[in-house]
């Protein structure tokens, strides 16, 4: 199994000279979020984890309340992505978790899997995939119909993941150099 991190600019994560040395062989890494929010510190993730030779991934988180959105979503992370001009060698996930934020804006749970359609349909051809926790993917999205088109990350605290994953974030509570908490993962390559 390979270990993997995944950041944002909340974890301000300045560590990058210890990575090797942890046994970190991968990085998903925030691209930005809602209706075309870039994380301030993705370019400079990104090329901290090239210059690694880490297999390099990326998430949008959504705020999208409607598929529409989630489709342009899609199209402003792909554009951010072209930006880099690296190669990412893992899917580009769709992250759409923050269910107390949508209800309170009247969102409708049940199209969270078209949602995530719509979203790699606006990746124009990226690999794609889905990324939510164990609630999400039982009560949310239609796991059996996403997990047989994408890319399955999940994240579930436990001993062991109860779905079938490409990608399992298995805690928020770990340490890489002075980084604390970070997630961890692990994926099999």
């Amino acid at each position: 199994m390979a270990l993997g991190i995944d950041i944002s600019e909340n974890n301000h994560f300045g560590s990058w000279d210890k990575v090797l040395d942890s046994g970190v062989e991968f990085a998903i890494i925030r691209a930005g979020y809602g209706q075309g929010n870039l994380d301030s510190e993705f370019y400079q993730n990104v090329n901290e984890a090239k210059k690694l030779g880490l297999k390099l991934g990326a998430y949008w988180f959504s705020y999208a309340l409607d598929v529409d959105q989630a489709f342009q979503e899609g199209v402003y992370c792909r554009e951010i992505i072209d930006k880099t001009g690296a190669l990412f060698e893992l899917p580009i996930f769709f992250d759409q978790e923050d269910s107390d934020w949508r209800t309170n804006h009247d969102y409708d749970h049940g199209i969270a899997t078209d949602q995530c359609d719509a979203f790699a349909d606006g990746l124009g051809g990226l690999n794609c995939g889905v990324y939510a926790n164990e609630g999400w993917f039982t009560y949310h999205l239609d796991y059996h119909y996403l997990a047989s088109n994408y890319t399955i990350w999940l994240a579930q605290y436990a001993p062991q993941p109860d779905y079938c994953c490409g990608i399992w974030q298995y805690t928020d509570k770990g340490t890489i150099g002075d980084d604390y908490p970070i997630d961890l993962n692990t994926a099999k390559f």
